[in-house]
């Protein structure tokens, strides 16, 4: 399977950056293949439009952003609004109207979470998650990472549901040296998407020293995203959201939300994002040489009792190459 080849995919929503690292100017993105174009408003709203000024092609993503919100094409410096329309054009004869095609293809797009969502379709299906821990007493939140990758956006997922790899790839941060994994102890479909649970043994968690456990339950929603919710025995709960966004079909971009129950530890917020940082390099020296094609049949690769969240997850992308919407459960 290539993201490309399956338009299904189009029909989701994908975060497309934290809008406080995208306020200030005009940003660049790519989804699906498709250039984009991401500003905030004045008003903390977001437009998302296809990266193409209809004057003569140049990328708007160049340029710049006006005091009011506006944006400016770097080329003849045509201005924007956030609804997409032209607002001004500084080589036009005094007194002239504004043409009327003058105006950019917007894209759906909307912000919860402090992320920028788009869909490249104007009927989402599903994609944005609910998540009561982002604005809960005791816990916190971090816009952590925002970055790409040179691998396609199933593998990035399928990666993280993958217990077996942490003994080896893991072995210079949190992986146990017990390289027997058990196999899930749930794995189930839903109505966004899939969920797994399992038990992990780890070395030591971020922060201490000696080994624990790791109680995982992950819920799939949408084609691309993860919510990894771990549990300790000493009650600490650390929610990762992962957005594993399809740039095209060899790339893709993560972005990456965490919230814990730890909001009196004022030293967390910096050995997490020391700790998932070299995690991150770890995974990178493997997922970078994988080729771009996932495959969704399950006689094109071997599978193990403790692959079963990665069985399942095929299913579901064949499912959703079908045109199988949700809900699935």
């Amino acid at each position: 399977m290539l993201v490309s080849d399956t338009p299904v995919f189009r029909r989701f929503w994908y975060p497309l950056g934290f809008v406080d690292r995208l306020a200030g100017r005009p940003h660049h993105r790519r989804l699906l293949g498709t250039d984009l174009v991401v500003w905030i408003g004045t008003d903390g709203e977001a437009s998302v439009a296809a990266d193409r000024c209809p004057h003569r092609d140049a990328r708007l993503s160049a340029g710049w952003q006006c005091d009011d919100g506006a944006i400016v094409c770097p080329y003849h410096g045509w201005e924007y609004g956030g609804d997409g329309k032209v607002r001004a054009i500084p080589a036009l004869e005094p007194g002239s109207a504004l043409p009327p095609t003058a105006k950019l293809d917007l894209v759906t797009s909307t912000v919860r979470y402090g992320i920028v969502w788009a869909s490249l379709e104007p009927d989402p299906v599903g994609g944005i998650p609910e998540l009561p821990e982002y604005d809960a007493e005791g816990w916190w939140h971090l816009h952590e990472f925002d970055d790409e990758w040179a691998c396609s956006a199933p593998h990035l997922l399928d990666n993280n549901m993958d217990g077996a790899h942490l003994s080896f790839v893991h072995s210079g941060t949190f992986g146990s040296n017990d390289t027997r994994v058990p196999a899930p102890r749930l794995v189930e479909r839903t109505a966004d998407g899939m969920r797994m649970a399992t038990v992990l043994p780890v070395r030591a968690k971020p922060g201490d020293v000696g080994e624990s456990e790791r109680h995982l339950t992950i819920d799939v929603v949408g084609p691309f995203l993860g919510i990894f919710r771990i549990e300790y025995p000493d009650g600490l709960v650390h929610v990762m959201v992962k957005g594993c966004v399809p740039v095209d079909d060899g790339t893709s971009r993560l972005v990456q939300l965490v919230m814990r129950n730890d909001a009196d530890d004022p030293l967390a917020v910096e050995e997490i994002v020391r700790f998932d940082s070299k995690v991150q390099e770890e995974d990178r020296l493997i997922l970078d040489a994988l080729p771009p094609g996932y495959a969704t049949d399950l006689t094109s690769n071997v599978h193990l009792k403790c692959d079963r969240g990665s069985v399942e997850l095929r299913r579901l992308y064949a499912d959703m190459a079908a045109d199988h919407l949700p809900p699935y459960a």
